[in-house]
C-alpha cells in the first residue's frame, strides 16, 4: 500500500497530514512524496518526516496529475496493490486506509474508492459523498444522509485509493487538466474500462480546500474555477463519450453554453463568460491531443454509455428537489400540527414562511388571468404600443444609420435603446414582436421584483418587501403602462426602484463604494433608464432633491451633488450624440403629455381609465399614511426621503398636466413613478418597524394600526389584482385600430399622417402612437404627431421629434387653426402630409372648422375618423416639375407655400438605405426630399457630372434644383462615416462602462 502525496507549498497544514498519516491503522503504508517546487518549509518537512530517498522533487511545477504520473514510475509504485493519492491539505482519520484498502478488497471489480470527506474547520459539515455529473459533465454531489458504501461516478483527488490494475490499463492522469474537476475525467475513464468506483463512509478525511480559498502560496482565490471545470468538463466529454452519443450531447452542450454565456453578459459577470470561451478555445487548440487520448481510452472500453448514463444526475434533479421543498414547506412538519391547523391554517403559514414564493406564484395566477386573451394575440396593438419591424436587423440597421428614417427624418442620432432591443429580440427567437410581448406583459413583474429587492436593502425583511413590491408592481400607474402598451414607459419604471437606491447611497454615511466605479454604475444606469424614456433624467432630479431636503450634514449633501452631476456627465457620454439632440431640440425629448389635472386621479397615481383607475388606487397613499405613522426613528431618514419624494411626485405631476410648468419640465409619468415608489416604500419600511413593535409590547393602538393597515393592503391589492384579471386592456389585436383607417393606406406611395387631438389627452389611437407636440391656437389648439402610413415605430424608441421641420410643421398648423389662410393643403404639402386624421370626440370644435374651411383638404367620408386628404402632397422623396414648387422652395416660412398649386411629381426609387435613383427629366426641375436639411446629400447624374449640393428647401426640407437630366440621376447620402465614428466610440464607451461595473467572479 503506497501513499503518493503531492505537495505544493503546503508547510502550514503539512504538518497534520503527516501526522494523519502516521496514526494509521493499516499494517503495510509507504509514503511517496512529490514536492512541487515548493518555496517554503515543505521540502524540508518531508525529508526529516519521511527521508530524502521517500521525497521526489522534479525541477518545476507538474501539476497534481503530473506529479502523480511521475510518481507512478517508480519502483515503490510499481511493486504496491494500490496507491493513495493524496493532497497536502487532508488528513486521514485513523482508520481511513484500512476502510479504504477493505472496500476495494470486498467487492469485485473495483479500480478506485473514495472516503467521505468533511470540511477541515469545520467537521461536522460534510462535503463529499462521491460525485457524479450531468450529461454535459458538470458536478452534482448530493450530499445525502447514506451512511453506507455506494457506487458513484467518480470522487475527489484529495483522498483517492487507486489499484494498481487501473493504471496500466487507462494510463496515468491528464496532465492537461486541473486543478479542478480533473478527477472526473480519470475515473470516468475506470468505468468505462470496467473498474468499479467506490465511495466507502467508513473512511473519513478533512480537506481543507487550501487552492480554491486562495490560502496556498502562489494561488489567489478561485478567480478560475469556471475556466478549469468547463475545461475539464469538455475534455472528458470528448475523450469518454462514445461516437454516437457525441452526435447528440455536443451540440445540446454548445447550446446551452452559449445561453450561458449570454445570461453572464447580461449579469455584467464577463470574466466568467470568458472563462468558458477561453475553456472551449482551450479545447479547440489541444483537440489533436484530446483525440490521442480518446482512441486510448476507447480502445479499453468495455462498459457502453447507456451503463455510464445510469451514474449521471438525472436532468430534473435540481426541479424534482425544488418541488420536494415547496411540498414540505406545505405540508406540516408533524402529524400533531396537521391535525391543528386546517387548510387556511397551512397556507397562511406557508406565507409567511414563504414570502417571495407565495408572492410569484400569486402573481402567475394573476397574470394567466389578466393575460390570457392577450398571450394568443399577435402582434400587441395599442394607444402607446410602436410596431415593432418584423426582424431584429432594422434596429441594428436604424441604430448606426446616419439618417433618421421616421418622422420628418434628419440626421438625429437613434437612441442606444435600439442596440438593446434588437439583442432581446435576438433571445426571443429573433422575433421583435414576441420580444414586446414579453416586455410589455413581463416588466409589471420585474418592476414588483426591483422594488421588493430596493426595499429589502432598506428594512432587511421579507414581507414587509414583498408586500412593497406587490404595492409598486400593482400601482395604478403600472396597470395604466401595461393597458396603453408604454413599453419604453414600463422600463423606466421598473428600473426606477434601482435608479432610487443608487443615487440615494452617496448621501449616506454608509456610502462605501470607490467613487468612480459608483459614476460610471449610476451613469450605466442612467443611460439604460434614459434612452428608453428620457424622462428619467426629471425623475433623477426629484430623487436626488428628496435627498438634499431630507436632514443630514453638508459634506454628505455636497458629496452627493457632486457625485449626482459626475453621474449625469458619465450617462451623457453613454448616450452621446443623443443626449446632444436632446440638448438642441430644447428638452423636448423629457415631454410626457399623459395625464389630466385631476389631483384626485393623479394622488392615486392614476393617469387614465382602464385598469387602475378604481377609487381602490387609494390604497397606496393610504398605507403609505399609516405606515408613516409608526415608522421608527431607526427607520426615519428612510422614510423622510421616500415620504418627501412621494409628495414631490404628486405636486409635481399635477403642475405639469395643468400646464404650470415649462414642456421640459412636464412629465407627469416621471413624477408619478418618483411618488408611487415613494408610497410603496414607505409601506415596507413602516411595516417593518410596526411588526418589530407589536411583537415587542402589549396590545394597543401598534396593534390596531397594524390591522388597520393590513385591511387597507388586503382590499387595496385585491381590488387592483381584480382590476388587471377583468383584462379590460387597451392594448390588444389589430382590431384596435380603427377600421376607416384604411381609407388612409389605400394610396400608393409614402406619404406622411398628420395625426390631431385636443390638449390634455394621452395617445392618439392605433396605429398613431404617441403626440410630438403641441401647437396653441386657443380654443382650436391641438397636439400633434406626424407618421408614416404605417404608425409610429418602435425605431423612434429614446428619440424627441426636434428640429426645423417641427418648427415648420408648428408654425404652418398655427396659420391653419388661427390665421386666416384657406389653403391648408399647400401648407401641408412641403411636409408630403397627404392625410390629416383625428378622432371626432378628440378634436377640438374650433380645430374641426378651421379645417372644413380649408379648400385644399377634402373630407373624406369614415365612421369613427375624421379624415381629411391633401392631393397637394407629393411623395417623400419625388422630383416635382412644376415651375411654383421651384419658386416657393427656395423661400423660407408659410407664408410662400400658399400658392402652391397641385403638382405633377415623380416618385424617386430608393436604391438603398441612403440614396434614391431619379428618373430623365427634360425641363428644369425640383428633386424635393422631405427630409429634415442636411448638407452631406449629394447629387449626381449618372453620366458622370459634378455633384450637386443639396439647397434648404421651404426652410427646412432637402432640395435639389438641377437642369435636365437626360439619362437620370442619383441623390445619395454621404455623411455616413460621421455617424460611423460615433458609434465606434459608443461602443467603446458602452464597454468601458460595463468593464468597470462588472460584478466579481463567482466561486465554488
Amino acid at each position: 500500500m503506497l501513499v503518493v502525496l503531492v505537495v505544493k507549498d503546503g508547510e502550514q497544514w503539512l504538518r497534520h497530514c503527516l501526522v494523519g498519516l502516521s496514526a494509521q491503522s493499516h499494517p503495510r503504508v509507504g509514503v511517496l512524496a512529490i514536492d512541487n517546487g515548493s518555496t517554503d518549509g515543505s521540502r524540508q518537512l518531508l525529508e526529516s518526516a519521511l527521508g530524502p530517498d521517500r521525497v521526489i522533487g522534479p525541477d518545476h511545477n507538474l501539476g497534481f496529475a503530473g506529479a502523480v504520473a511521475q510518481a507512478l514510475q517508480s519502483d515503490a509504485a510499481k511493486q504496491a496493490d494500490y496507491a493513495l493519492l493524496l493532497h497536502d491539505d487532508t488528513v486521514l482519520d485513523p482508520g481511513a486506509i484500512a476502510a479504504l484498502v477493505e472496500a476495494a478488497e470486498r467487492v469485485d471489480g473495483v479500480g478506485v474508492v473514495g472516503p467521505k470527506v468533511v470540511d477541515w474547520d469545520e467537521p461536522r459539515r460534510l462535503r463529499e459523498i462521491g460525485r457524479s455529473i450531468d450529461r454535459f459533465g458538470f458536478p452534482y454531489s448530493p450530499l445525502e444522509e447514506g451512511e453506507s458504501m455506494r457506487e458513484v461516478l467518480y470522487v475527489s483527488w484529495c483522498a483517492m485509493l487507486v489499484a494498481t490494475g487501473v493504471w496500466s490499463r487507462i494510463g496515468p492522469p491528464d496532465e492537461r487538466l486541473g486543478p479542478v474537476q480533473d478527477d472526473l475525467d480519470f475515473c470516468w475513464r475506470a468505468r468505462l474500462s470496467g473498474f468499479r468506483v467506490l465511495m466507502t463512509p467508513k473512511a473519513l478525511a478533512r480537506h481543507k480546500e487550501a487552492s480554491l480559498r486562495g490560502e496556498r502560496v502562489g494561488t489567489s482565490s478561485s478567480d478560475r474555477w469556471r475556466y478549469y471545470r468547463e475545461r475539464a468538463a469538455l475534455a472528458s466529454m470528448l475523450k469518454n463519450y462514445g461516437l454516437l452519443s457525441l452526435l447528440w450531447v455536443l451540440p445540446l452542450y454548445l447550446l446551452q453554453g452559449l445561453v450561458r454565456i449570454g445570461l453572464l453578459g447580461i449579469a455584467r459577470r464577463f470574466q466568467d463568460a470568458y472563462q468558458v470561451v477561453a475553456a472551449w478555445g482551450w479545447n479547440l487548440a489541444h483537440l489533436p491531443g484530446t483525440v490521442r487520448r480518446r482512441v486510448r481510452a476507447q480502445a479499453v472500453r468495455r462498459v457502453p454509455d447507456r451503463s455510464m448514463r445510469r451514474s449521471m444526475a438525472p436532468a430534473g434533479i435540481r426541479l424534482r428537489r425544488w418541488g420536494q421543498s415547496a411540498v414540505e414547506a406545505v405540508l406540516p412538519r408533524h402529524e400533531e400540527e396537521a391535525e391543528q391547523l386546517s387548510s387556511w391554517g397551512r397556507a397562511l403559514r406557508l406565507a409567511r414562511d414563504h414570502p417571495v414564493a407565495t408572492a410569484w406564484s400569486l402573481a402567475v395566477v394573476v397574470g394567466a388571468i389578466a393575460y390570457h386573451a392577450l398571450f394568443r394575440t399577435s402582434p400587441l396593438i395599442g394607444p402607446g404600443l410602436p410596431a415593432f419591424p418584423p426582424t431584429a436587423t432594422p434596429f441594428f440597421r436604424e441604430l448606426v444609420s446616419g439618417l433618421r428614417h421616421t418622422g420628418l427624418g434628419g440626421t438625429q442620432a437613434a437612441s442606444p435603446a435600439l442596440g438593446l432591443l434588437g439583442l432581446g429580440s435576438v433571445l426571443t427567437l429573433g422575433s421583435p414582436p414576441l420580444l414586446a410581448k414579453v416586455m410589455l406583459l413581463g416588466l409589471p413583474a420585474v418592476a414588483g421584483a426591483t422594488c421588493y429587492r430596493a426595499v429589502r436593502s432598506m428594512v432587511q425583511e421579507m414581507l414587509p418587501a414583498v408586500v412593497a413590491g406587490a404595492c409598486y408592481g400593482l400601482s395604478s400607474l403600472v396597470l395604466w403602462g401595461v393597458s396603453e402598451g408604454r413599453i419604453p414607459a414600463l422600463v423606466f419604471v421598473a428600473g426606477t426602484p434601482w435608479l432610487a437606491t443608487k443615487l440615494f447611497l452617496p448621501f449616506d454615511a454608509e456610502f462605501r463604494v470607490p467613487a468612480a466605479r459608483w459614476v460610471v454604475g449610476a451613469g450605466l444606469g442612467l443611460a439604460v433608464l434614459g434612452s428608453f424614456y428620457p424622462g428619467a433624467l426629471l425623475a433623477s432630479a426629484v430623487l436626488v432633491a428628496a435627498a438634499l431636503l431630507t436632514p443630514l450634514p453638508d459634506v454628505r449633501r455636497a458629496r452627493g451633488m457632486i457625485l449626482f452631476g459626475a453621474a449625469l456627465a458619465s450617462g451623457a457620454l453613454l448616450v452621446f450624440p443623443l443626449a446632444l439632440d436632446i440638448v438642441h431640440g430644447g428638452g423636448r425629448a423629457l415631454t410626457d403629455m399623459a395625464g389630466r389635472p385631476d389631483f384626485g386621479s393623479l394622488a392615486r397615481v392614476s393617469l387614465g381609465t382602464g385598469p387602475g383607475s378604481w377609487p381602490t388606487g387609494f390604497f397606496l397613499p393610504v398605507a403609505a399614511a399609516l405606515a408613516l405613522v409608526f415608522v421608527s426613528r431607526r427607520s426615519a431618514r428612510t422614510a423622510i426621503r421616500a415620504g418627501l419624494a412621494a409628495i414631490l411626485g404628486v405636486y409635481l405631476a399635477w403642475f405639469a398636466a395643468a400646464g404650470y410648468l415649462p414642456p421640459p419640465l412636464s412629465n407627469p409619468v416621471a413624477y408619478l413613478t418618483v411618488a408611487a415608489l415613494g408610497f410603496s416604500v414607505l409601506v415596507g419600511v413602516g411595516m417593518a418597524d410596526l411588526s418589530r413593535q407589536v411583537s415587542r409590547m402589549s396590545f394597543g393602538h401598534r396593534q390596531v394600526g397594524m390591522a388597520a393597515l393590513a385591511v387597507v393592503l388586503a382590499v387595496g391589492l385585491a381590488g387592483q389584482a381584480l382590476q388587471a384579471m377583468r383584462g379590460a386592456w387597451a392594448v390588444g389585436g389589430p382590431d384596435r385600430i380603427p377600421a376607416a383607417y384604411a381609407a388612409v393606406q389605400a394610396p400608393p406611395g409614402r406619404y406622411r399622417v398628420l395625426w390631431l387631438g385636443r390638449t390634455g389627452g394621452d395617445a392618439f389611437p392605433p396605429p398613431a402612437g404617441l403626440p410630438e407636440g403641441q401647437v396653441a391656437a386657443g380654443a382650436a389648439s391641438v397636439r400633434y404627431a406626424v407618421r408614416p402610413m404605417g404608425g409610429a415605430s418602435a425605431l423612434d424608441t429614446g428619440r424627441p421629434a426636434a428640429g426645423r421641420g417641427y418648427a415648420a410643421l408648428e408654425d404652418a398648423l398655427e396659420d391653419i387653426l388661427s390665421g386666416p389662410t384657406r389653403h391648408g393643403g399647400a401648407l401641408l404639402a412641403p411636409f408630403s402630409i397627404r392625410f390629416v386624421v383625428a378622432r371626432p370626440a378628440d378634436l377640438p370644435v374650433g380645430a374641426a372648422r378651421r379645417l372644413s374651411r380649408q379648400l385644399d383638404l377634402d373630407p373624406v367620408p369614415a365612421e369613427g375618423l375624421t379624415i381629411f386628404e391633401n392631393a397637394k402632397a407629393p411623395p417623400v422623396a419625388s422630383v416635382v416639375p412644376d415651375a411654383d414648387w421651384r419658386l416657393a422652395a427656395s423661400r423660407r416660412g408659410p407664408g410662400g407655400t400658399e400658392g402652391l398649386t397641385q403638382p405633377h411629381p415623380t416618385p424617386l426609387l430608393p436604391s438603398g438605405q441612403a440614396s434614391f435613383a431619379g428618373p430623365p427629366t427634360t425641363v428644369r426641375s425640383l428633386s424635393l426630399l422631405s427630409e429634415q436639411y442636411d448638407g452631406h446629400w449629394r447629387m449626381q447624374g449618372k453620366d458622370g457630372q459634378t455633384m450637386l449640393p443639396p439647397t434648404r428647401a421651404f426652410g427646412w426640407a432637402v432640395g435639389f434644383v438641377s437642369q435636365a437630366q437626360a439619362t437620370g440621376f442619383a441623390i445619395r447620402f454621404h455623411g455616413q462615416t460621421v455617424r460611423t465614428v460615433e458609434m465606434w466610440l459608443l461602443a467603446f464607451l458602452w464597454a468601458a462602462a460595463l468593464w468597470a461595473t462588472r460584478r466579481p467572479t463567482r466561486s465554488g
